[in-house]
């Protein structure tokens, strides 16, 4: 997921034309994408961020969490480039390929 959103962030930044066939329109492609993120990465940071108190409750570590949120924001503006990657204004933007 992090990698195809980083491909995504470097082809828009570059202006590079992308041509991709998919199955789904770009919405539900990130939508099961943050999904996977959401769960995996919930069950990986249990584990890696556990935090126990003296009366060995458990929780999160807090600043973990924002990793996370940041995950789910790079799949919401990945989604917007991609959308806006298909238009035409943008087409005309890159120039030549």
């Amino acid at each position: 997921v992090r990698r195809f959103v980083k491909l995504l962030d470097v082809l828009y930044d570059r202006r590079a034309r992308l041509v991709v066939a998919a199955a789904v329109p770009p919405g539900e492609i990130f939508d099961n994408m943050r999904s996977e993120v959401l769960e995996g990465d919930m069950e990986a940071l249990a584990w890696r961020t556990a935090l126990y108190s003296s009366d060995g409750k458990a929780g999160f570590n807090p600043s973990a969490i924002g990793t996370l949120c940041e995950a789910v924001r790079a799949t919401d503006r990945a989604e917007s480039r991609l959308r806006e990657m298909r238009t035409r204004r943008y087409w005309e933007r890159c120039g030549e390929a």
